[in-house]
């Protein structure tokens, strides 16, 4: 900021709440999206007035918390996943989602919530080549312990 003249903390300060305001509306739009595509129109209205309106997430929308930071990207991670219009959705979320775990690890819980309850739709897009790699995923651990 100091190369376009911005010095003064107090202005900083605001620009880095307006940032993290306007990255938290993404939480909105896709909680909505998400809510509309489970549901219906009139309960996704519904879920969108509560995730705007409810005083915590705006709330804590702007302090400088790694938690809300990891939220709009687990949400965005959610709609690819729902969206599933085929194997490279599966692939961006899956990066999305690592984005997001990488920010607070516990939000990982989630992430391997999700994989596992959205792996019939996984196998159905991609098909039973992802089986041997899954399970040699699965002996990998037993493996490298046993070389240890």
């Amino acid at each position: 900021m100091k190369m376009i003249g911005i010095v003064n903390p107090k202005v900083l300060m605001f620009i880095n709440l307006l940032l993290h305001a306007m990255i938290s509306l993404v939480v909105v739009h896709y909680g909505m999206r998400i809510t509309e595509k489970l549901s219906d129109r009139t309960t996704a209205l519904r879920a969108g007035s509560f995730l705007a309106l409810l005083w915590i997430l705006p709330f804590v929308s702007v302090r400088n918390l790694v938690e809300i930071a990891a939220a709009p990207l687990l949400v965005y991670g959610t709609w690819l996943i729902l969206k599933s219009e085929g194997r490279r959705n599966f692939l961006f979320s899956g990066m999305v989602i690592g984005l997001s775990v990488s920010f607070r690890y516990q939000v990982g819980v989630f992430a391997i919530g999700m994989g596992a309850s959205v792996k019939p739709l996984i196998d159905q897009a991609i098909g039973n080549e992802v089986a041997f790699f899954e399970i040699d995923c699965q002996f990998l651990p037993a493996i490298l312990a046993e070389r240890a």
